[in-house]
């Protein structure tokens, strides 16, 4: 829960640095939305989200379950709420994804939601969507012709170094034990598809060139396998 949270945070906090960057450039936000707008529209529905709307689906999800075909029903409104998220984030200038991870974030905070419904949406994104969208990353660029192995774990020493040293000494302060720090660090130097994205954003915005990119996608994909294995050997039993 504590990784969760932070990661919101972190994500939600690398979006709007990303979004003033872009306005300094002097974009503006999808549609017109002036970056001001677009950071306090932003934190509007991250509140909104993680507040009343965690409220409402809470009493929501019983009734489905009650008066609507399973899992149909359940499902439906799942995937219809991640949607609606995705849509409104990406009119105001934020990615699409972080309205849908910020709708799953919401859907699973009920306790009412039944794990086999849980087990068939992380099974169907994993399975369907998250193949689709390395698909059409790795389609944009040649990785082999940018790949730059000096640049890669130049990059990769930078963001180990940062993310884990940074988050442990901050669980620490937060009352952690130096083991279970370790831990959050770890946890927190976890990038996948936010990180890609962004740096998929930045090269379209032509603020990293292909080679950067090529490094971030590289980066991403080796701490987000070696975190897990790295909580598991620092939490297991003594």
């Amino acid at each position: 829960v504590v990784i969760i949270s932070a990661a919101i945070v972190d994500d939600l906090s690398g979006w709007m640095i990303f979004a003033v960057i872009l306005g300094m450039m002097g974009r503006q936000a999808t549609h017109g939305v002036a970056i001001g707008l677009t950071i306090a529209l932003t934190l509007g529905f991250v509140a909104v989200m993680l507040s009343v709307g965690r409220l409402v689906i809470r009493k929501l999800v019983p009734w489905l379950q009650a008066y609507t075909s399973w899992p149909g029903g359940v499902l439906s409104f799942c995937l219809s709420l991640a949607m609606f998220c995705a849509a409104f984030t990406e009119w105001i200038g934020i990615h699409a994804i972080f309205g849908a991870f910020i709708a799953g974030v919401t859907l699973g905070d009920t306790p009412h939601l039944r794990r086999r419904t849980r087990d068939i949406i992380d099974q169907f994104v994993s399975y369907f969507f998250a193949p689709l969208f390395f698909a059409s990353i790795g389609l944009k660029l040649n990785f082999a012709a940018n790949f730059d192995g000096r640049l890669i774990l130049l990059v990769l020493g930078i963001a180990c170094l940062g993310k884990i040293i940074g988050c442990s000494f901050g669980a620490r302060i937060g009352g952690f034990d130096w083991r279970h720090s370790l831990a959050v660090g770890v946890g927190m130097n976890a990038r996948g598809a936010m990180e890609i994205v962004l740096g998929l954003l930045a090269l379209q915005a032509h603020i990293i060139d292909a080679r950067m990119f090529v490094a971030l996608v590289m980066v991403a994909l080796f701490t987000s396998l070696s975190s897990g294995p790295l909580m598991q050997l620092l939490l297991r039993n003594r």
